[in-house]
């Protein structure tokens, strides 16, 4: 049996059982999933595909479409997972985007909804991958509600809005990560917000000829990482004790690139603590990680409180991916579900999320909705469009109605080449399918585990 089978038959019941349930009962709990904008001043109407950037027709339409989902499946909160501007923008203009985004963003949330926002790569007013920090750094500057003296954030203040008294732990939040309870105080569902874009290369200095005017130095890059990894390990650990479950949403995912090839997370810089001892679960992730790469530690910890943490949500690839995560001992770590980017950049439709839970906050749903440019007006999202997980990933001859979106994959038995030519299909929300690449590798990670 292999290491990836072995994980699949612990995310899952097996196909027998899995076959044997009964649909939902109870009414399911969702929220609505939106990431990667990529807001550019001079993007041209109507023009879609590979190096475009979402212009502001695009932009308005899938506000319009997110408020509409917000309301018709009853959603409880909205979480953004990243990057506004379009890419390698001047100051002028990136300010200027961060706004537009802002503002529609803002605009989704209404007057009650709760909204939640986490960083990604291009999120700095510095430049593209440089430190998302407090000051004039962060892109919140752009909105005139935007008042970082004020102590503690008030519910219209980013990073949340219409939300700030769920937050849990805010002492991070100039750097791009915190903790909140998305469906209020004592309900026992943990939202953590990470900033994964720590955990690149290119985080603090800049992105190829784009530097950061600010940069940082990589101890002080290291010392970051390590403090929200030691974080992440508290919280999860602070969940648990607390009978909690956890959704885990961070911008850019474990694993390789899809389209190069190459590590998402950097591996030049590891996380070594000796202050972590005896039974501290971050010790023991560190650990059973062996050589201490950010991207094994992390995957030993989410393997480690794989039990609580109930989503593992993506962003970053614009394409609507899936990752099986497994820890470099073959323990399941996860199934990291992706959110596809409004823009169309990455030859990709503009698509948002829908995912719903049951009453033990485990997905039992996930829907893509999604524009095409050969609908008239063009940019809208009509009622077809769209298409859910258990009907695209349900192996052929299976009935896969009314089970977790967990025990849909599972149903396939480790049989990941089935999977991927599935996966594949969908990648790029309703555009046509892909071939070639690394699409099909990065569903499996981590690969690039070394054993102690």
């Amino acid at each position: 049996m292999t290491r990836l089978t072995r994980c699949l038959r612990s995310l899952a019941l097996c196909p027998a059982v899995l076959l044997a349930l009964a649909p939902f009962a109870e009414a399911q709990t969702t929220f609505l999933t939106l990431s990667d904008v990529h807001y550019g001043v001079g993007a041209e109407e109507h023009v879609w595909g590979h190096s475009h950037e979402t212009s502001k027709a695009l932009w308005d339409k899938a506000q319009t479409k997110a408020r509409a989902l917000r309301d018709s499946e009853s959603a409880a909160f909205t979480l953004y997972l990243g990057d506004m501007p379009a890419h390698n923008q001047a100051d002028a203009a990136r300010k200027l985007e961060f706004t537009t985004v802002l503002s529609g963003l803002a605009a989704i949330a209404g007057d009650t909804h709760r909204l939640y926002f986490l960083p990604g790569n291009n999120d700095s007013l510095d430049r593209d991958y440089c430190a998302f920090d407090s000051g004039n750094q962060v892109p919140f500057v752009a909105d005139d509600n935007y008042d970082p003296t004020k102590s503690g954030p008030p519910t219209n203040q980013w990073p949340t809005l219409r939300a700030g008294d769920t937050l849990i732990d805010a002492s991070h939040i100039d750097h791009g990560y915190y903790s909140a309870h998305p469906l209020l105080p004592d309900t026992g569902l943990r939202l953590i917000a990470l900033n994964t874009v720590m955990f690149t290369d290119d985080y603090g200095t800049g992105f190829n000829w784009d530097k950061c005017e600010n940069a940082l130095t990589i101890t002080e890059i290291e010392t970051r990482i390590a403090t929200q990894l030691e974080w992440l390990a508290a919280q999860l650990a602070e969940a648990e004790a607390a009978g909690e479950k956890v959704i885990l949403a961070m911008h850019v995912p474990p694993g390789i690139d899809g389209y190069g090839g190459g590590q998402m997370w950097t591996d030049a810089r590891g996380f070594q603590d000796t202050s972590y001892t005896g039974d501290d679960p971050l010790f023991q992730a560190a650990s059973a990680a062996g050589d201490y790469t950010i991207e094994n530690v992390f995957l030993a910890l989410t393997a480690r409180h794989s039990k609580t943490i109930s989503a593992m949500l993506t962003a970053h690839t614009h394409l609507d991916d899936l990752r099986l995560l497994t820890s470099c001992q073959g323990d399941a770590a996860g199934i990291a579900y992706g959110v596809p980017g409004i823009t169309t950049d990455h030859g990709n439709n503009p698509a948002m999320k829908v995912f719903g839970f049951d009453s033990n906050f485990a997905l039992s749903k996930a829907t893509t909705y999604y524009a095409t440019e050969y609908t008239a007006p063009k940019y809208d999202w009509h009622d077809d469009t769209h298409y859910g997980f258990g009907d695209t990933y349900c192996p052929t001859g299976k009935d896969c109605s009314g089970n977790l979106l967990a025990e849909v994959i599972g149903a396939w038995d480790g049989d990941t080449g089935g999977i991927a030519k599935r996966m594949l299909k969908v990648l790029r929300t309703g555009r046509g399918s892909v071939s070639g690449h690394y699409y099909a590798a990065a569903l499996a990670a981590a690969p690039n585990c070394t054993m102690p």
